[in-house]
């Protein structure tokens, strides 16, 4: 984990070991998330409400339950 203004390395752990990429939809959201963490448009104590058509869509999922 990197602090991005400074590029300070906060915790790492294996960092040189080589990973098979993870679920694109979880690491999209969490880019999302960053970013308006970053530009503060959210923060971590807002209340995010996943409506019904988000809940039921197939595909990749990160298992959201409507409401």
């Amino acid at each position: 984990m990197i602090e991005c203004k400074t590029n300070t390395v906060l915790y790492k752990k294996n960092e040189n070991e080589r990973l098979a990429p993870a679920s694109m939809t979880k690491i999209m959201t969490m880019i999302l998330v960053m970013e308006k963490l970053y530009d503060n448009s959210i923060t971590l104590n807002d209340l995010v409400t996943t409506p019904k058509e988000a809940a039921n869509l197939g595909g990749s999922q990160v298992y959201l339950c409507e409401g």
